[in-house]
């Protein structure tokens, strides 16, 4: 008479499980990149506002971009590889973490070197975004929801780049330029 049991229900709840992983970890692959496009585009409306603040030149003020993009571009093949090396999974974590540590340095700066140095450590913690989202959606979602699961992944970084800069500028006129971390962090500690 057991032999009759249809095993369906099973087959169910571990495609549910699998659905719900698959969420979670799309959900933990998006965090970090709203993180860093969030940060990116709201660090540049808080530009003239910084500018102000340490009382810079524009040449100098150029440079807390520059500090940022070199060490992002430098570091972000070698992710890749770091990731293949050790783990994707540690990989990513350890770039998230080094791009909050540098989101809570540039918060909290009280001169420009000490700036300089947050920027340039959320350039390093930035750069395994991108490769290692990709890496991981290409590894763990099944060949079939590939393309949607990267065309939303891409296009909640074009949403958020074109939603942030618009609210943070109100924010940064009314309560200056560190506010514009506050969600950064938290959105990185939600990504773990």
């Amino acid at each position: 008479m057991n032999s009759n049991i249809p095993t369906q229900p099973s087959a169910d709840k571990s495609a549910l499980s699998s659905d719900r992983t698959e969420l979670i970890l799309f959900w933990g692959l998006m965090l970090p990149l709203i993180m860093r496009v969030s940060d990116l585009s709201t660090f540049r409306v808080a530009l003239p506002t910084i500018r102000a603040t340490f009382a810079l030149q524009p040449d100098v003020t150029a440079w807390l971009d520059t500090v940022y993009t070199l060490p992002f571009m430098i570091c972000m093949p070698l992710y890749g590889r770091l990731g293949d090396t050790f783990g994707k999974a540690r990989m990513f974590l350890i770039g998230v973490t080094i791009f909050i540590i540098g989101t809570v340095m540039t918060l909290s700066a009280v001169d420009l070197p000490f700036l300089m140095f947050g920027r340039a450590c959320q350039g390093v913690g930035a750069a395994e975004i991108h490769p290692l989202s990709m890496a991981f959606i290409s590894e763990h979602f099944p060949a079939k929801s590939q393309g949607k699961m990267l065309g939303t992944w891409s296009s909640v970084g074009a949403l958020t780049s074109m939603i942030c800069p618009f609210i943070v500028g109100f924010l940064i006129v009314r309560l200056g330029w560190r506010v514009m971390f506050g969600p950064v962090v938290l959105i990185g500690f939600l990504a773990f």
